[in-house]
């Protein structure tokens, strides 16, 4: 059985573990403003990634590219599931809500179990599970089709990017200027950053090059403390990350705001519960995540994949909750 059948079996089962989902089709998703936080994944450019999942939704005030993927429902946003200002690409995955693009949906061994929606759609060998929506081109082949509807006007996406995108440069902006600020220069003779966290909110200034020279980061803390890091430096990058939590500080309550950063680079995250915990801003970066975990968000300019280096390994996973699954090995 190739990588691309297993692949479609652990989405059954998956999927069949959360038929809870279904009540969520109740959320009144005509009417909904959205913002950053409905999505796990949000690039202001264009997103490129393979081999992977990302427990919830992904925007991209651009074009989107994925391959072997499988994009989860997240409770927080049951509307869609993937948006696109541009186009999509959507080969050999899964997506468990609702597609837009507003130019073109380009489907490829893809089962969409939401509505599909794009000015123009071309299906090949996919399964779009619910109504398709298309104004000028529909064009399928050995594809299964749900109720199609052509449209008189012009299709425009349901998500307003250019207020996500505003949203996350001012959010970026915000965290940078909080006042009370502590700043960190060194790491201890271990190689480690110890924090304890013993009030209701801490923000820490430190440059990118210190998180390249602590091997760990430990925060200790309670369900009612928070932490923000606001890393300076043009060019970060976190090759083997580790953050320990202790106590019982919540993985939700931690933000990286990489306000300069112009090229951010994650690859293998060494905690396997929560990888980097938390949600990590980086508005201006050109960003590359490769085999590593996220358990959080992840708010950036772009994600590219650099197929020359990174042939045959996997894009970095994005959870909402602590890992409770294996990704499948791919070649």
């Amino acid at each position: 059985m190739n990588n691309y059948y297993k692949m479609l079996l652990s989405f059954s089962v998956l999927f069949s573990a959360t038929q809870g989902w279904a009540n969520l089709s109740q959320f009144n998703c005509t009417d909904k403003k959205f913002t950053l936080k409905d999505f796990r994944v949000y690039a202001v450019s264009s997103v490129t990634a393979m081999n992977s999942d990302y427990q919830g939704s992904l925007g991209s005030g651009d074009s989107i590219e994925l391959t072997n993927f499988l994009i989860e429902k997240d409770s927080s946003n049951p509307c869609i599931s993937l948006s696109a200002q541009k186009n999509l690409y959507f080969e050999k995955g899964k997506s468990a809500g609702a597609v837009e693009a507003k130019d073109t949906a380009h489907l490829n061994q893809a089962h969409i179990a939401g509505e599909t929606s794009s000015n123009n759609i071309i299906a090949n060998s996919s399964y779009l599970q619910k109504k398709v929506t298309y104004y000028d081109a529909l064009q399928r082949e050995n594809s299964t089709l749900g109720k199609k509807e052509r449209l008189d006007q012009p299709f425009e996406t349901q998500i307003n990017h250019l207020s996500i995108k505003n949203e996350l440069y001012d959010l970026s902006k915000k965290l940078k200027q909080e006042p009370n600020q502590i700043n960190i220069s060194q790491c201890n003779e271990l190689k480690n950053l110890n924090l304890n966290i013993n009030k209701n909110h801490y923000i820490f200034s430190l440059n990118s090059s210190l998180l390249e020279t602590c091997q760990l980061v430990v925060l200790k803390g309670n369900k009612n403390h928070s932490v923000t890091f606001n890393i300076s430096g043009r060019n970060a990058q976190l090759v083997g990350f580790n953050v320990r939590l202790l106590g019982n500080i919540r993985y939700d309550s931690i933000s990286w705001n990489f306000h300069e950063s112009e090229t951010l680079f994650i690859s293998n995250t060494a905690n396997g519960t929560y990888g980097i915990p938390g949600f990590v801003y980086a508005p201006l970066a050109q960003t590359e995540f490769y085999e590593g975990l996220i358990t959080g968000g992840l708010y950036v300019n772009s994600i590219i994949f650099d197929m020359d280096k990174f042939k045959g390994q996997s894009s970095g996973q994005i959870n909402r909750t602590q890992q409770t699954h294996q990704m499948l090995p791919y070649e």
